[in-house]
C-alpha cells in the first residue's frame, strides 16, 4: 500500500470513528427524550406502551446504565433467567420504577426483560409490599435497592 493510500485510509478511519461517536450521542439523546415523554404520560395518568423497538432499546440501555452503577449485578445476569436473590430484587425494583416512575405497562416491562407480564406484576407487588413495610415499620431491607436504582434512573424515590 502506498503512503497516499495509507493516509486516506487513516483519514477515513478517523472520520468513521467521529461519525460513530456522534451517532451514539444522538441515540442517547433520543433515549432521554423518550424517557421524558414516558414521564409526561405518567403525570397525565396514562400508560406509555414500550412495544416500539426504539423505546425497548432505550429502556434496555437505561437498564445497562443502572447495572454499570451497581457493583454486584451485571447486565447479562439481570437479563438472564437467573434466580439469585440480589439479581431478582434488582430486576423487580427496576421494573417497579419503570411502572411507577415512567408509566410503562407490565407487558412493556416484560418485553424489556424478556419476561411474562405476570412475572412483572408479581415483582411489582413484592416491591410495593416491601416499601409499605419500610414506610410503616421503618425497615431497611429494600430501601437501599430502591434509592440507588431510582437515583441511577433519574427518578426521585419519594415519587414511587
Amino acid at each position: 500500500m502506498t503512503l497516499t493510500k495509507k493516509l486516506h485510509q487513516e483519514t477515513y478511519d478517523v472520520e468513521i470513528a467521529h461519525v460513530q461517536l456522534e451517532l451514539e450521542r444522538h441515540q442517547k439523546y433520543v433515549g432521554k427524550l423518550k424517557r421524558r415523554l414516558s414521564k409526561i404520560y405518567s403525570m397525565q395518568g396514562k400508560k406509555y406502551n414500550a412495544n416500539d423497538l426504539d423505546t425497548l432499546t432505550a429502556a434496555r440501555e437505561m437498564v445497562r446504565s443502572v447495572c454499570d452503577g451497581l457493583p454486584l449485578v451485571t447486565y447479562r445476569q439481570l437479563m438472564s433467567s437467573n434466580r439469585r436473590q440480589d439479581i431478582v430484587t434488582t430486576r423487580q425494583v427496576i421494573g417497579y420504577v419503570f411502572y411507577k416512575g415512567y408509566g410503562l405497562t407490565y407487558q412493556s416491562i416484560g418485553d424489556i426483560f424478556s419476561k411474562d407480564h405476570s412475572t412483572i406484576l408479581h415483582g411489582n407487588k413484592k416491591i410495593k409490599n416491601e416499601l409499605y413495610l419500610h414506610r410503616k415499620y421503618n425497615t431497611t431491607t429494600i430501601i437501599f435497592y430502591v434509592d440507588k436504582i431510582c437515583s441511577l434512573m433519574g427518578i426521585d424515590p419519594d415519587q414511587i
